[in-house]
């Protein structure tokens, strides 16, 4: 399994072939010509110039080429100096640690979805195996609760998970080189997996999928063992297992799982035929994975699998995944790469020589496993209606064996002591591009696309900069369920530390201030309740509006006309069903949640405001299941028993415009407009 082709050989080829890669695939990924423009370079620059060494090799014959062995031939690098490792460390800690707590400045609400179904179950533990619409694979949060419990959450705890997760990550990534590589090509495995884009931002982006990669490396790692001359028979039972959990990590783990079942296959049943290996591998593996395969093929398990899947051409998505993997990936962020592909022009070049390497070789055993595990690992991406780095999130692991062969080729070219040298500089090179990437082009939230620009919220991070202020006076009471975002939840989970209203911590704490998060036409009426309030305008955008959200710092005043109790109560039952919304499957009807809300009318029902975040609430309900008559009753609702706000006449009016009223539809867009200038 661990043997690998020959080398092709020849000094000067290798590194003009890579050069040329390097420089075709930078004019590719960073350039903004023309279609035919890119077309010329794809064909000129790595069509030609593969063909053209396919030649060469060919023509030379196999014979001509130094036959140098596999990649754990220790003659080829030295081990790696401790200076090399100590370079390592440090920078490891740089990109994993360094601002952590300010980098990214404000996460994708993916990082709040899964932060606070963690927090949530490492206060109520909760067994169920798929997680919300998406089906979400349990084994992130089940990690997640664990860290909660023991380590509270907050700002920098959130951020620091993934981080450690990745150095743990790397630990199984050196041990499952170990089991393939020398110690020095294992070295250089995890150097260049450190420091790449995807790892990078990844480490630095807590969301589930990540969960796959060292279950990927655990089984990598085993699957090599098991392939060693007399590996005892529990190799294939703990390959089994980690193949199994695999599937409680992410919906892609099957193309995982069977690309190390044909692998076990192939050695069970080639001469002599020991079918042992493949029985124990497939009992641990399906036994360990059988409550999750059950839930999944329970009545509507599968029914994101049915919405997310097969509706797209492949002439279509296939293109986008390699567009997404080596030249722009602009499609897939802000959780994907902003400049250029997931790989680098000078990873791209490695990984572009070592995929001819491959491909000219005898069909070697791992040069066959390495092509069908990488059409199988490509599939749940090609496969999908969308793109993103998660989709295909095996596939970087996976891509080391060719960028680790490319290297090989080009370093058989050079003197033994230039060898090192030049391996150091690629890899520095790499990690600037990666870096400049990740710093820049990344964190430039103009770079999102238009479809995306939610995902990051730049109103709850001004927000939490004011709160962060004010907690060093003590915890405070956040309300900040009464808007219209159920879905990101990353200011209620990094402000949970001063949070009175979540944090148990809290519970018999009269704090001094509280903070109202909420669209900002309300502020007008909101100023007249509490006149000692301050407020802060969150986003200055005209009508129509997204979220418009204001923050209001409140004194609490024991005088003030206004019930705390009551309002934390409501804003908890809020919590409560935006949090039972995560939770559920993409069967659940929207009917149910509303009518969870309908049985909450007393807490709300005799405060204006209450009354007005209330009746919103329905509207969303009623506006998301298509009832627009009903969506106007709820809207007038709100105008006539709570605060008559500039928004919530033009929401009035955009649904009776929606449902042919046009009339009444102008005259309230019109007293929108008037109530907006001449607030009362």
């Amino acid at each position: 399994m661990t043997q690998l082709p020959q080398p092709l050989g020849r000094a000067l080829l290798p590194w003009s072939y890579f050069l040329l890669l390097g420089v075709s695939n930078a004019l590719l990924a960073y350039t903004q010509w023309p279609l035919t423009a890119k077309l010329f370079i794809g064909f000129y620059g790595l069509c030609v110039p593969s063909f053209f060494l396919a030649w060469a090799f060919k023509r030379g014959g196999a014979g001509e080429w130094p036959r140098a062995g596999p990649f754990s031939t220790a003659s080829l690098l030295p081990p790696p100096a401790a200076a090399g490792w100590g370079v390592l460390l440090a920078a490891l800690l740089f990109t994993r640690f360094f601002r952590i707590g300010s980098n990214p400045l404000w996460p994708i609400k993916d990082v709040g979805h899964f932060g606070i179904l963690g927090l949530s179950l490492s206060q109520n533990w909760d067994g169920r195996l798929l997680w919300g619409e998406c089906q979400s694979e349990p084994l992130y949060l089940w990690l997640l609760g664990l860290y909660f419990k023991a380590v509270p959450a907050s700002s920098l705890s959130t951020r620091l998970f993934p981080a450690l997760l990745s150095v743990v990550t790397l630990g199984l990534a050196y041990g499952a080189a170990r089991c393939f590589f020398s110690r020095s090509f294992s070295f250089l495995a995890v150097s260049f997996f450190a420091a790449g884009f995807a790892d990078w931002l990844f480490s630095r982006t807590g969301i589930g999928p990540v969960a796959l990669w060292p279950l990927l490396f655990l089984a990598l790692g085993l699957l090599a063992k098991s392939f060693q001359p007399g590996a005892p028979w529990w190799t294939e039972a703990a390959l089994g297992a980690c193949a199994g959990m695999g599937f409680y990590s992410y919906a892609s783990w099957p193309v995982v799982f069977l690309s190390i079942a044909l692998a076990i296959a192939w050695k069970a049943l080639r001469p002599p035929k020991k079918p042992l290996p493949l029985f124990l591998f497939l009992f641990f593996s399906l036994g360990t994975a059988f409550p999750l395969l059950r839930t999944h093929l329970a009545v509507g398990g599968l029914r994101h699998f049915q919405e997310e899947f097969l509706q797209l051409p492949l002439t279509r998505s296939i293109p986008d995944y390699f567009n997404l993997l080596f030249w722009d990936g602009m499609g897939s962020h802000p959780d994907g790469p902003s400049w250029g592909g997931v790989f680098n022009p000078l990873e791209s070049g490695l990984i572009g020589l070592g995929f001819l390497r491959l491909a000219l070789s005898p069909l070697r055993n791992l040069s066959l496993w390495f092509f069908s595990a990488f059409v199988l690992f490509l599939l749940p991406g090609i496969l999908s209606n969308t793109l993103g780095m998660c989709h295909v999130i095996q596939v970087f692991p996976l891509l080391l064996i060719p960028l680790l062969a490319g290297l090989e080729e080009l370093l058989l070219a050079l003197p033994l002591p230039r060898r090192w040298p030049a391996a150091g500089m690629l890899l520095l090179a790499s990690f600037g591009l990666n870096a400049y990437h990740w710093w820049g082009p990344s964190q430039d939230w103009k770079n999102l696309p238009p479809g995306q620009s939610d995902w990051i919220s730049g109103e709850y991070a001004r927000a939490y900069g004011l709160l962060e202020e004010q907690q060093r006076e003590g915890p405070g009471w956040l309300f900040t369920e009464f808007h219209l975002d159920p879905f990101n939840k990353t200011l209620e989970l990094f402000s949970y530390p001063f949070d009175a209203l979540q944090n148990p911590k809290w519970r018999r704490t009269r704090p001094l201030w509280a903070a109202l998060l909420v669209n900002k036409y309300y502020l007008p009426f909101l100023q007249k309740r509490f006149p000692q309030s301050r407020w802060d305008i969150l986003k200055r955008d005209p009508l129509p509006n997204n979220l418009n959200l204001a923050l209001g710092l409140i004194p609490v005043d024991p005088s003030a006309k206004v019930d705390w109790g009551r309002w934390g109560t409501a804003d908890k039952a809020l919590g409560d069903l935006d949090l039972e919304m995560k939770k559920a499957g993409p069967g659940t009807r929207q009917g149910v949640f509303q009518s969870e809300l309908r049985g909450q009318y007393p807490l709300f029902s005799g405060d204006p405001f209450l009354l007005s975040v209330y009746w919103e609430k329905m509207a969303w309900f009623d506006a998301v299941r298509g009832d627009g008559a009903a969506c106007e009753r709820d809207y007038q609702n709100a105008l006539e028993q709570g605060y008559p706000a500039a928004h919530l006449y033009y929401d009035l009016s955009m649904a009776q415009r929606a449902d042919g009223h046009l009339r009444e539809a102008g005259e309230n867009l019109g007293k929108a407009e008037e109530q907006r200038r001449s607030p009362p």
